[in-house]
């Protein structure tokens, strides 16, 4: 298995900080290769010196970026969006070369708008990086996967966005996302987006004139396909286990539930590159970063998981 890319995000977040706490519990990879700024190394940062040597050649080695720029410790500064903007290229580059999975520390969407850099997240980024416009963000913990068929949208624009090209793309990367971890004939529920799955068109009409249609067409002999479910009650009936995945239509429908019951330990999977790609299911944390008490658990979980099923 080829050693796993790791990105440590905005330099003035948990970011760094979050992967050597990760890496330092984890003793079982095929190698890993980290993308950063020299002073996000432990040697070269203050709340790190806990770290030091353990970075051990040929066992996790580094790829210093952004040699000519300055990392600051401001919240959203475009200089530190430049720094995690490199150190992504870089790292798909090589992910893209030699099939390597990649994880991501979290990085600043307003950052990248300050720096006028044209993506509203990782997703998007890597969406443009490898011409998979039909890339789903997901979300797997323990206790629920779910894949969302918008990601960082208006919530006025989503009904509108839900075309059966796009609804259709998100049902067959669920698909996917279940046979990867292992589900041979992955149960897939579909949410309603109005409440109630819109109660036979009481509370709105897409459900009855276009969700419920585009599922009755589908069939798929490697995946049983259910809904429109009410979004109230989907996400408890697939944490008792009646269903393997959740389509949720917009970010918060389908973040809600997987933070509530997972936020130390959810992963942020993208589905449908040709490389495996996840993060921690949290941000930058500017408000504990530097302190040394950032919980490194979704973090460890994002790499045990390309781990797992990055190769």
């Amino acid at each position: 298995m080829p050693p796993i890319c790791i990105t440590l995000g905005d330099p003035a977040g948990i970011g760094p900080e979050v992967t050597f706490k990760a890496l330092k519990a984890i003793h079982s990879h095929p190698g890993i290769i980290l993308f950063m700024h020299e002073q996000c190394h432990p040697d070269n940062h203050p709340t790190l010196s806990e770290f030091n040597g353990h970075i051990a050649p040929g066992e996790i080695k580094t790829v210093h970026i952004g040699k000519s720029l300055t990392p600051t410790a401001q919240p959203n500064d475009p200089i530190n969006a430049q720094i995690a903007h490199e150190a992504l290229i870089e790292a798909l580059n090589y992910c893209k070369i030699n099939n390597s999975a990649l994880v991501t520390a979290p990085i600043s969407k307003a950052g990248f708008l300050a720096a006028k850099l044209p993506f509203t997240g990782h997703t998007t980024l890597l969406k443009d990086y490898f011409n998979a416009p039909n890339a789903s963000m997901a979300f797997h913990s323990k206790d629920l996967n779910v894949i969302l068929s918008t990601i960082h949208i208006p919530l006025s624009d989503v009904e509108a966005s839900l075309t059966p090209e796009l609804i259709t793309e998100t049902i067959k990367n669920a698909i996917t996302f279940g046979q990867t971890l292992g589900i041979k004939k992955p149960r897939i529920a579909i949410a309603g987006l109005n409440p109630h799955a819109s109660e036979n068109g009481q509370f709105g009409s897409f459900e009855n004139n276009t969700l419920t249609p585009i599922i009755q067409s589908l069939s798929f002999s490697n995946a049983s396909i259910s809904g429109p479910i009410s979004p109230d009650i989907i996400f408890r009936q697939a944490y008792d286990k009646q269903w393997d995945i959740v389509v949720a239509h917009y970010h918060d429908q389908g973040l809600i539930p997987v933070k509530l019951l997972a936020f130390d330990s959810a992963v942020n999977v993208t589905i449908g590159l040709p490389i495996c790609r996840t993060s921690p299911d949290h941000g930058t944390a500017y408000d504990i970063a530097g302190k040394g008490i950032a919980n490194p658990s979704a973090m460890a979980s994002a790499i045990k998981y390309a781990i797992t099923y990055g190769s």
